[in-house]
């Protein structure tokens, strides 16, 4: 065929022979339609179609179709014995600890093909922020054990059973998928091991816990005094040095900054808080290496990495509670000496240093956690 551009249709150069016929894009209620296919994609691989005329019917051309590239549409229905809840989900559970340990667990095969279906590729990150007992971890695994995969997963929850359901369970998984009443099978070790980081967000109740009153009563009392006080506008004043809010004072230590946190009973239990990852994700650090030193019985510890516009950033916090005189001279000829051998476009460091072209962590730290 050759497109004739004047009259705006294909004029057909080679007629068909006696065992031939032409196919329109017609659909079943007569309509005519248009093909999928360009006529450039069609003879660029001829393999890619079949035509066919069914018992009944018009004739109609097939093409091939790949669902598993990017996942594809499942049955309405799964009925196959492997989507059992009870069988792959609590007995599961049962292998792994001994007893139950959560309720109406789903089965490890359902979230394999769940994650199949969406198209979780070798190198796949999978997302679940209603993870329940971990399945969607376990599944994950196994599906790395299957075909040497890189995938990674993130759970999110809020339930109290992290820490007796699910840091157990990706554990166990680590060690060995092969479980029986608590206990490896035949002392199986045949386990993927894992590189797993937890962490725990303040929460809501518990930052208002933190909130402090540091203004003089005075002050208070002379902003009650204005016509129009609004206590919106002045809580930013006078609670602006809470430790929730970053209280930059208490940083001088940064492995030892303190929130009050719910303790099941109450919010008098005081809690190390990890500023150097908090810090990472305000500024958006992908981390590359992280290093620690100890010099003059303080401890350093040097963050390497770069942002999303690929900048080398270097990170330096250190213990510089109680300085004196004598230990900013020991500080600054060691930075000064130890940051030779770093390249770098963005320094940060905390506290004060002797040391040129650096931002003070506790500036940024500011300016990124109020609004």
């Amino acid at each position: 065929m050759e497109w004739d551009d004047f009259k705006e249709e294909w004029i057909v150069k080679e007629k068909p022979l006696k065992n031939e016929i032409t196919i329109y894009p017609i659909n079943d209620d007569g309509v005519e339609k248009n093909w999928r296919w360009s006529e450039a994609n069609v003879t660029k691989d001829y393999t890619q179609f079949l035509a066919k005329i069914p018992r009944r019917g018009l004739p109609q051309v097939y093409y091939k179709y790949r669902p598993n590239m990017e996942g594809f549409t499942p049955l309405t229905f799964w009925a196959d014995a492997k989507y059992s809840a009870t069988e792959h989900g609590t007995k599961a559970l049962k292998d792994l600890f001994g007893i139950s340990k959560f309720s109406y667990p789903k089965s490890i095969y359902a979230v394999e093909d769940c994650l199949t279906i969406m198209g979780l590729d070798v190198n796949g990150i999978a997302l679940d922020y209603f993870p329940g007992s971990g399945t969607t971890f376990q599944a994950v695994m196994a599906l790395n054990n299957r075909d040497q995969g890189r995938r990674k997963c993130i759970l999110i929850e809020q339930g109290l059973y992290v820490f007796s359901v699910i840091l157990p369970r990706i554990k166990k998984i680590a060690y060995s998928f092969d479980w029986e009443e608590g206990k490896p099978i035949g002392d199986s070790m045949n386990g993927l091991g894992v590189f797993l980081k937890y962490q725990r967000l303040e929460q809501y109740e518990e930052a208002l816990e933190n909130i402090a009153f540091t203004v003089p009563q005075k002050t208070a009392q002379q902003a009650l005094e204005f016509k129009d006080y609004i206590p919106k506008y002045f809580l930013e004043f006078e609670t602006r040095d809470s430790r929730t809010l970053v209280n930059t004072e208490e940083m001088a230590d940064p492995w030892d900054y303190q929130l009050n946190v719910w303790d099941g009973y109450t919010y008098d239990t005081q809690q190390a808080v990890d500023l150097v990852e908090t810090f990472n994700y305000l500024i958006g650090l992908h981390m590359h290496k992280c290093i620690t030193r100890e010099v003059a019985g303080r401890r350093y510890q040097f963050v390497y990495g770069c942002n999303n516009c690929n900048k080398q950033i270097l990170v330096v916090w250190r213990n510089v509670k109680d300085f004196d005189l004598a230990a900013f001279e020991v500080d600054g000829k060691f930075l000064r000496d130890e940051l030779k051998g770093w390249t770098y476009d963005v320094l940060y460091i905390n506290g004060q240093a002797h040391i040129e072209g650096y931002q003070p962590i506790e500036e940024i730290f500011k300016n990124k956690m109020i609004p």
